[in-house]
């Protein structure tokens, strides 16, 4: 039998929950508090999103999403987030597994009662039904953990900042929630090579699939390329790379 073939999955919620075995939960009261929280309200055009980490699934989306990326509520509602993740603009997807990662690190090193006190903000750009690009910036907060601490079921509130900002980085804020206000604790902005200037767009995704772990053929099959021309990326790469003292 020939070599089983690599499954490539661009998820960079893997280094966040990867479980071989996931509890049932009941969502019904998570979906009513969600659904108090919709409100004509807010400053910008929005939707709500509730996220079950562990099955890589929308839970719910509030029916605004229309209004925003021209999807409807049940084009939206129990999609795989891998659905979702191929509708981000490619240099939001560079630089998600490094935010995501970055998370990670932040709450390990906080007590496991004490996260539910904790939001994290950042923004992604995303494609709109009609294959334009909306600026959006996601307020999430964990509403569930599992017993070992992992986030399990996460809101969102999802504003549409097409009309104020033009900016690619990704901006990650974290604040903490008492009793008197919320306190911003944590910032970072987040560059991809491409938008640093440092690499071409093509060169940024064979570089996304080097850290990864695959191999020059592995990404030779993935982008429909030679494995010469994967190898002369990766000479580029490397020696633009060590230019700017990204690697040694």
């Amino acid at each position: 039998m020939g070599r089983k073939k690599k499954k490539i999955v661009n998820d960079p919620l893997d280094i966040v929950y990867e479980a071989n075995s996931i509890l049932p939960i009941d969502y019904e009261p998570y979906l009513q508090s969600i659904k108090g929280c919709e409100s004509p309200m807010y400053w910008a055009p929005y939707f709500l999103i509730l996220i079950d980490i562990a099955t890589r699934k929308i839970v719910y989306v509030s029916p605004s999403v229309q209004n925003v990326l021209g999807y409807t509520q049940e084009e939206l509602t129990n999609i795989d987030l891998s659905q979702l993740f191929s509708k981000y603009h490619p240099d939001t997807l560079a630089t998600q597994e490094s935010l995501f990662r970055t998370l990670v690190d932040f709450f390990e090193d906080i007590n496991i009662r004490l996260r539910p006190k904790y939001l994290f903000s950042y923004n992604i750009r995303i494609k709109h039904k009609r294959n334009h690009y909306v600026h959006l910036l996601l307020h999430n907060r964990c509403i569930k953990y599992d017993p070992s601490g992992r986030p399990r079921l996460i809101f969102v509130t999802c504003f549409d900042m097409t009309p104020y900002t033009s900016n690619n980085e990704q901006v990650l804020t974290i604040y903490k929630i008492t009793e008197n206000n919320t306190r911003k604790v944590y910032s970072y902005t987040f560059y991809s090579e491409y938008e640093k200037g440092i690499l071409t767009r093509k060169e940024v995704e064979v570089w996304n699939y080097i850290q990864k772990g695959l191999t020059g053929k592995e990404i030779a099959e993935a982008l429909n390329i030679s494995v010469h021309t994967v190898n002369t990326h990766r000479k580029k790469i490397y020696k633009k790379l060590k230019a700017v003292g990204l690697q040694g």
